[in-house]
Formats: structure tokens, sequence, C-alpha cells
């Protein structure tokens, strides 16, 4: 593996080597070290998967459509030319222009993969386009509208990693840097915060949505970049908060209780809490750089029982020496993943990195 290091790693010119993390590799590695090592280092999926689901599509097309509203936004802050005010009838645009991008009805897409084609009956319960803009509609009135007033958009999608903008840790033997592309950065007058924030969809939002944010290593991760990116956004502060902005891509009803649509965990750290994700990121990172250089992936049997089970248990519970067999014939492989590359504050790559 020395010889032939996977894209997540580079080896410097004093001999140690550096490693790009962010908290979709590492938590993987912790969850199960085989599982890592199928899906990370392999990158084998099932091929059952690679259609994708109802609710990613839906999620797909609400990223979409909010990027197109947040980044139309900042561009009327920047007084842009020809940009144009935020209101429900622009962000209703939005939301129609990246579903006809995106192909999601019927006879949209000449080989039959439209969403309405392929989850005709989540379609239909979602009520198709209508459902669409009656998500954002309700979005705007419990956000949208206090966003536009009180955000002011400083960045779209800041990717940091490969360029080195976020150091962790560095010994004898290994430098780490964090990686990730959090949606928005914006600065929030009513509450004089800096936030990263990330938008998720999830067929239902439920009562646990805002509890399970903390402690977590995106979002300390988060505070963490921030923290040490704020000053070149032109921002001299302490970040010491962010926001996950969730959307229910249905009503939750309940017998004498209605579950929030919308839900928007601020999940805050002190700088003794980033202190421990940094220390305990750094031994975490150590040890899949020693998986990796060893080629030696401990199985965790646990994760392999947890609700459904991990995709690859179908793998693990044959004799070593059928495991291939199996790999290639359920599973496919796909491009691994790359760490993020420098944007500039428009969430365009930047030349040079």
């Amino acid at each position: 593996m020395e010889n032939n290091l996977p894209n997540f790693a580079k080896r410097l010119p004093d001999g140690r080597v550096a490693l790009y993390l962010d908290n979709v590799l590492l938590s993987t590695f912790v969850e199960c070290e085989r599982k890592f090592n199928y899906r990370r280092m392999q990158n084998w999926v099932p091929k059952a998967t690679m259609g994708g689901s109802a609710a990613m599509q839906i999620g797909i097309w609400w990223s979409a459509a909010l990027e197109k509203f947040y980044r139309g936004m900042m561009l009327y802050q920047n007084k842009v030319e020809d940009s144009v005010e935020p209101s429900l009838s622009f962000m209703l645009k939005c939301g129609a222009e990246a579903w006809v991008e995106l192909k999601m009805s019927l006879g949209e897409r000449q080989d039959g993969t439209s969403f309405e084609e392929r989850f005709n009956s989540a379609f239909v319960k979602f009520r198709g386009e209508a459902g669409a803009m009656q998500m954002l509609s309700d979005y705007w009135n419990v956000h949208g509208e206090r966003d536009a007033q009180h955000w002011r958009i400083i960045a779209m999608e800041l990717g940091f990693g490969y360029g080195n903008e976020v150091p962790v840790h560095e010994d004898h033997d290994v430098v780490i840097y964090w990686c990730g592309r959090p949606d928005l950065v914006v600065y929030e007058n009513n509450t004089d915060v800096l936030l990263c924030i990330d938008h998720k969809s999830k067929t239902y939002m439920k009562s646990n949505f805002i509890d399970c944010w903390k402690p977590h290593p995106q979002t300390a991760g988060y505070v963490y970049a921030l923290g040490v990116l704020c000053k070149s956004l032109g921002y001299d502060r302490e970040v010491d908060r962010c926001m996950i902005s969730g959307a229910g891509q249905f009503v939750a009803e309940r017998p004498r209780k209605v579950i929030p649509r919308f839900l928007r965990p601020r999940p805050h750290y002190n700088p003794e809490e980033i202190s421990e994700w940094r220390i305990q990121t750094s031994l975490k990172a150590q040890a899949l750089w020693q998986a990796v250089r060893t080629g030696t992936y401990i199985p965790h049997e646990s994760s392999c029982h947890i609700y459904a089970g991990c995709m690859y248990r179908n793998i693990c519970n044959k004799p070593p020496s059928t495991r291939s067999i199996i790999l290639n014939a359920d599973f496919v492989k796909i491009e691994p993943w790359a760490p993020y590359v420098k944007t500039d504050l428009e969430g365009d790559e930047e030349n040079g990195q």
C-alpha cells in the first residue's frame, strides 16, 4: 500500500503522510474496518443500490432547489445586475427549474428513468410537482422569509480539504487535514453569529432529529473548520455553533401530535469540546492509517446487526474463499471518494487549488 496510496493520502517530502479525511470516511472506518475496506478502499457497492431510492431522488431535487434560491439571495445581497429579490415566487421558480432540469416527471427522460416512472407510488404520494411546490411554500413560510431578512450569505458550498486549509493534527508520522463542503456559510445578523449550514431532507422528520447532531463528528468538524477559515472570509471571530436545516419530504402526523415538517438544530460546542474532537479525530485517523498501511482491517461484528444490517453482511457471513465470487457477482465498483478541492465563495473550484 505504501507504493499505491489511496487518493485521500499523500506522501510528503519529509517522509510523512498527509491524510485528507472527512466525516464520511472516518465514520465508515469507526463503524467497521472491513466495511471501510470494501466501501472506501476497494469501492464496491451493491448493484441493487445503484439506482438510488425515491427519498434520494426527492432529496437531490430539494438540494438543487435550495442551492438555486440561496445563490440567488447571495447575488441580490451583493447587488449583482439582474439579480432578483428573495421571495416566495422566486423560491417556487427555483424549485420548478430544478424539477425540470432533473427530469423528475413522466416523459422527461427518454430512457424511462424519471422519478415518476421509477418510483411511481412515492411520486403519487408526494403529489409530484404540486407537492414539491407545496414543500417549498411551507419552507418559505417557516424559514425562507426569515432567512431573507436575517441572513447574509457569505459562501456557497465552500469546499476545503486538499488545499491544506484545515489542519487538525501532525506528528512524526502523519499530518491530518479535515475536509468538507457545507451548503452555506452565513452571517446571522439578529444573533450576530457565523454559521456553517447543511441542508438535510428525510422522508419524515422525527422527534430525535434535534438531539442526534450533538455529539456528532460532522457538526463538531464544521465548527472547528469555520473557526479556522473565518478570517479568510473576512470575519475575525470565535465560531461556536453550526446548523443542520432538516426538511421532511412528507408531513408526519400522529394522533394528538403533529411533528414539524422543518427542524433546525443548532449544535453548540465550546473550545474544550472542540479540543476533545480534535484529539479523538487524530486518534481515529492514526488507527485508519495503520489499517491502510498494513492492509489489516478488523471487522466490527456488532455493526452487522444494526437495523437491516450492513450492506456487506452477505459477504462477511460466507467463508473467506467465496467472498470474491459474491463481490464480483452482486457488487460493482464506483469512483472513489476524493478530497474536496478549494472553492471560492460562490462554490466554484479555484485555479491551482
